[in-house]
């Protein structure tokens, strides 16, 4: 029975509604953040999370290279000065100005006692012992000496010990050999390479926000490169082109798969209907479906992921099964009582159809990852607003008495014999014999891959930009790192003392750390305390350095210093309000209501060395992103299958309890399960390495491919139905082809690959479908 034109009224509005509030808020992002586990160690993964969002991805390298140093540097120093002023720019470095300079005299000089040494409390006496004194006499004799001796005879006086100088030493050592400053600019080691470093205020994600930033960025560039005396050339690192290039990669894909599909549905529906109001009728739920699930993802995400959207719409392929299913019924043999009749015959196998599809798409809700969990409910709010058009806006609106199209009827009749001779033949049996084949050869061969790199394609030229500014910069390997965490920023802080410590007594070479710039209080307030605590100090000192040729009595500002109060220690947020703020920005992250601050380890690093060294220090971790991930995302991929296992047994008990025969249930089963295996075997013996977008395109085969076999066991025992049944499989199978055949040609790997495992699968399922009225042995 057709639903009473008030409920169709309410629907509309709904979709009204639904369409008005996406309209309003629509925003598509393309953070691969979203398809991030939180599988795992509970803490690491929340480590992992907090990267992903911290200011870390929003970090661009600039390298600007030329054959002529002078022209370089000016021309990178009026580059700079162009991008600090951007608005979307939230810090920038291009090297040492004479703010920088400034910056560095009024926080670390007063200070310079505090940051005399990290070592231990017997190091500590032992610099102060009179042997040690005489020792940094020597050091400071040979500091004059040297061509930068001047710079360090005005201080003098004030710092016998160099402790202001071996901050000044520190900090240009996290810089490392390969970067060094020349005429206040940060260049390569050639000085052929002028570097710019800065931080985005938006996600580089925000594919919109970085576009713009970008194309300014080009156009700033161009406008330096006129006036500059030489050649120039701009060079990138960081996800900003990457992400910028995918999200349009994928909108492209996106938007062929839309037309491209719905161009090969209208004609396949106006060659069989020959009337443009079918073809405007079967529309609907797609255009419904799309826009309730839009809808709920904005209302649940806040935003659409670019991946979601594009899956979103290889979905008209399958939206258009209902519709298919029930204008063939409608057309080919239409019921006495009209479309209501019509909906009436068709309307439990649709509506078991889509339960069953629900199902198995909610499967992918039961996952830790954010971007699957959008792609469940996108995909289930979908399909179930696409059945629910179908009863409730398609049915009331179909004639009441059709107009036959004579090759409709061919058509039907030619594809019904067809499978009914198949079923009678001994070649019934050589797709089962191919999808078993392709099971037994291919699954033991098939390899998963669980890198999280495998979801996205870099461009090979935006990869080997970053790959030559990463080589000009001396860095190392992404996603290494110790992690120090604690409750308070002091605690974590006190943590990260103790790495760089036990790192330095490692002999590892090459670490960075916010260390550099930054000890926790209580380490500045004991050197504090230990340079007070001995009176003679003063007196000592004195006669160290005079016994090495210094003037007696040179020192008094050092005696002076410990006879007045100590500044306050110097803290993080001193840091980040000064011009100094990046050197201690990218070090630190929040991890929930902890904080944590990350020491970035070389290539060479040693991994279980390090994790053996640092045992016993709580809070402290030794972090592999990429490690972490892979192993997070076998572990998700392990529950999806346990998952995918119980949601077939939900699906069996669902067909059960609508045939109250299990034989009939399995055969219903049958074509899809064996059409999923085959699919995975294929990739096996190929030897395509599968991943978690493979086993998203599984699901999307048991479930949509579940459909051919409900819609064929419905029809058992009714031979007056088979003709509609099967037609409406093929069209259902073309439209289907049409969409994911297309995403399989993406150039996007997310999307390539549950479209080649989606076009095969669904395939094999209808080529399997017959099995099903044969394996069933006739319905009561």
């Amino acid at each position: 029975m057709t639903p009473p034109r008030r409920e169709g009224v309410a629907f509309a509005v709904l979709v009204a509604v639904a369409a008005g509030y996406s309209a309003t808020r629509f925003k598509v992002g393309g953070d691969i953040s979203h398809f991030l586990p939180a599988d795992g160690d509970a803490r690491l993964a929340a480590v992992s999370r907090a990267l992903a969002s911290s200011e870390l991805p929003r970090t661009l390298a600039l390298l600007l290279e030329g054959a002529d140093p002078p022209a370089l540097r000016q021309a990178a120093r009026a580059l700079a000065l162009r991008l600090r002023a951007h608005p979307e720019v939230a810090w920038l470095r291009a090297g040492v100005d004479a703010e920088s300079e400034r910056s560095y005299r009024a926080l670390y000089l007063p200070r310079r006692h505090a940051m005399l040494s990290d070592e231990g409390d017997g190091a500590l006496r032992e610099r102060l012992s009179d042997p040690a004194l005489r020792e940094a006499a020597r050091a400071l004799k040979r500091r004059l000496a040297s061509p930068a001796g001047a710079l360090f005879a005005r201080g003098a006086g004030d710092d016998p010990l160099q402790s202001f100088a071996a901050s000044l030493d520190r900090l240009r050592g996290a810089q490392g050999d390969a970067l060094r400053v020349v005429d206040g600019q940060l260049v390569t080691a050639d000085g052929r390479g002028a570097v710019i470093v800065l931080a985005t205020r938006a996600s580089p994600f925000d594919a919109a926000r970085q576009r713009r930033f970008l194309a300014d960025l080009q156009r700033e560039f161009v406008r330096v490169r006129t006036t500059a005396r030489a050649p120039l050339t701009l060079r990138r690192a960081g996800a900003h082109p990457v992400a910028v290039a995918a999200e349009a990669e994928t909108r492209g894909d996106a938007q062929r798969v839309s037309v491209v599909g719905s161009l090969g549905v209208a004609a396949i529906f106006l060659l069989l209907h020959r009337s443009l109001r079918y073809l405007a009728l079967a529309s609907i739920p797609l255009a419904a479906g799309t826009a309730l699930a839009i809808a709920a993802c904005l209302a649940v995400f806040g935003s659409l992921h670019g991946l979601t959207l594009a899956f979103g719409a290889s979905l008209i392929g399958v939206c258009f099964d209902y519709p298919i299913y029930l204008i063939h019924h409608h057309t080919l043999r239409p019921s006495p009582e009209g479309p209501r009749g019509t909906l009436a015959r068709v309307w439990p196998g649709l509506k078991l159809g889509a339960m069953t599809t629900v199902g198995g798409l909610l499967g992918l809700g039961l996952t830790s990852v954010p971007g699957l969990r959008e792609l469940a409910l996108f995909s289930a709010v979908g399909v179930l607003g696409a059945l629910l058009a179908t009863r409730a806006l398609v049915a009331p609106a179909l004639p009441a008495a059709p107009d036959e199209v004579s090759l409709q009827r061919r058509a039907a009749d030619a594809v019904s014999r067809g499978a009914e001779r198949l079923r009678g033949s001994r070649v019934r049996w050589l797709a089962p014999a191919l999808a078993l084949g392709l099971s037994v050869a291919g699954l033991p061969r098939l390899r998963w891959e669980d890198d999280v790199r495998a979801l996205t394609r870099v461009d090979p030229a935006l990869a080997d930009e970053e790959r030559r500014v990463s080589a000009a910069l001396d860095r190392g390997r992404e996603g290494r790192f110790v992690v120090a965490m604690g409750r308070t920023d002091e605690e974590a802080l006190r943590r990260n003392d103790m790495v760089a410590s036990r790192l330095r007594a490692s002999g590892l070479a090459g670490a960075r750390s916010a260390h550099a710039a930054l000890w926790s209080r209580s380490l500045q307030a004991r050197n504090e305390a230990a340079l007070r605590a001995d009176p003679t100090l003063p007196a000592r000192l004195d006669a160290a350095f005079a016994a090495e040729g210094f003037r007696g009595g040179a020192f008094g500002g050092f005696a002076r210093a410990l006879r007045e109060a100590p500044p306050p220690p110097l803290t993080y947020d001193a840091l980040v309000a000064s011009p100094l703020a990046d050197l201690v920005r990218p070090y630190r992250i929040r991890v929930g209501d902890r904080y944590a601050y990350l020491t970035y380890l070389p290539d060479d690093a040693n991994l279980p060395a390090l994790r053996q060294r640092l045992a016993g220090v709580e809070g402290v971790e030794v972090f592999d992103q990429r490690s972490f991930l892979r192993e997070a995302y076998a572990g998700y991929r392990l529950r999806t299958l346990a998952v995918l296992a119980a949601g077939l047994g939900a699906v069996f008990a669902t067909l059960f309890a609508r045939y109250r025969r299990a034989r009939v249930a399995l055969a219903a089963m049958a074509p899809a399960v064996a059409a999923a295996s085959a699919s995975l075997g294929l990739l096996g013996a190929l030897g395509i390495s599968a991943n978690l977008m493979h086993l998203v395109g599984v699901i999307l085969v048991l479930s949509v491919g579940a459909d051919y076999g409900i819609f064929t066991a419905e029809v058992d025992g009714h031979p007056e139905a088979v003709p509609a049944t099967t037609l409406s499989l093929v069209v259902a199978w073309s439209t289907t082809l049409l969409t994911f055949g297309l995403l399989g040609l993406s150039s996007a790997a997310p999307l390539r690959a549950i479209g080649l495992v989606t076009a095969v699968g669904v395939t094999l399922s209808l080529a399997l479908s017959p099995l099903t009225r044969s394996l069933g042995g006739g319905r009561r």
